[in-house]
């Protein structure tokens, strides 16, 4: 993690000083790869780290913090944008970057789990293995749907609002709506002692489908559009830390190959969410269309419950 941060801070300072799109696309690119060494890791670490006792709330938090970022993003980088300039969301954006990988680096500790095997190209065949699992198949399915459909919403609601005759400085406030549905993420661990986990999950993709079908049918209207995408929040923010839960318990003893793959695997959908909003499609349209990817989540979760009770029946018998 601090050394994925490190060159993160950097490529992301360097992002404001560029003279040409090129020089700007190519550490954008370096900004992807690094930043992908952090979220696989931070999840993976909480799975092995944290007290049982505690990991469903520090997941739930991880996932808080995740949802937030998705919108605190969007808001802070348009704030931004209009007030000091384009250069500034990457030149704070790396120092806030720096302040983090510091905190890392002092306060995070390795966890005395057990010494496991550091070839890599073992590991990696072990995560491969976990990956081609039909029932992590079935969560996979689920979760590519999940910030595929958080990001390509929010991307696709700026152009309708501005539609709407919103101007930039509304459109913030907007996107702030759905901010506390985000919080629903701390109490996926309680109602997954009442429903399982993937009981919370399907509950949660079916909340984010109905949100999204009251929002293409209100998005005419901005309050009901608002408080339709504050359904659609909630629901997301119920079911990430429920998949997260799932991908670490289906892969066991491989928690953290589960959870390096749940974190490729759910911000795989989060990059392909803004092409979606690029498909040329009416906003109420792109809302249904995201919606019906919810409805494949529910039935790929229900799949794979049905064939976890299979496996469970079996190892009993």
């Amino acid at each position: 993690m601090v050394i994925g941060l490190v060159f993160l801070t950097a490529a992301t300072i360097a992002c404001a000083f560029v003279s040409t799109v090129p020089m700007l696309a190519g550490l954008r690119g370096v900004q992807g790869v690094m930043a992908s060494s952090f979220a696989p890791v931070a999840l993976a670490y909480l799975a092995e780290a944290t007290p049982l006792k505690r990991r469903a709330t520090a997941i739930g938090a991880m996932s808080t913090a995740f949802l937030a970022a998705g919108i605190a993003g969007q808001v802070l980088a348009t704030a931004l944008s209009l007030t000091l300039g384009w250069q500034w969301v990457f030149i704070l954006s790396g120092i806030g970057l720096g302040l983090c990988m510091i905190g890392i680096a002092v306060l995070v500790t390795e966890p005395g789990s057990r010494r496991e095997d550091a070839n890599l190209v073992r590991r990696f065949a072990a995560v491969g293995r976990v990956a081609a699992r039909p029932s992590v198949l079935l969560l996979s399915v689920a979760h590519l749907t999940l910030l595929l459909s958080f990001v390509g919403m929010y991307t696709g609601l700026g152009p309708h609002l501005a539609d709407l005759g919103l101007d930039a400085s509304q459109v913030i406030w907007l996107r702030l709506v759905g901010l506390p549905g985000m919080f629903a993420s701390l109490f996926a661990g309680a109602l997954a002692k009442r429903l399982g986990g993937a009981g919370v999950a399907r509950t949660g993709f079916a909340l984010a489908a109905v949100g999204l079908l009251l929002e293409a049918t209100l998005s005419a209207f901005l309050i009901g559009a608002a408080l339709a995408s504050l359904v659609f929040v909630t629901g997301v923010a119920l079911a990430v830390p429920a998949m997260i839960t799932l991908f670490g318990e289906t892969a066991a003893p491989n928690r953290a190959g589960g959870m390096a793959l749940n974190g490729f695997v759910l911000f795989l959908g989060a990059s392909i969410g803004p092409l979606t909003a690029q498909l040329g499609l009416s906003f109420p349209i792109l809302l249904v269309g995201l919606a019906a990817l919810m409805v494949i989540a529910v039935a790929s979760l229900t799949g794979f419950a049905r064939l976890t009770r299979t496996a469970a029946s079996e190892v009993t018998a």
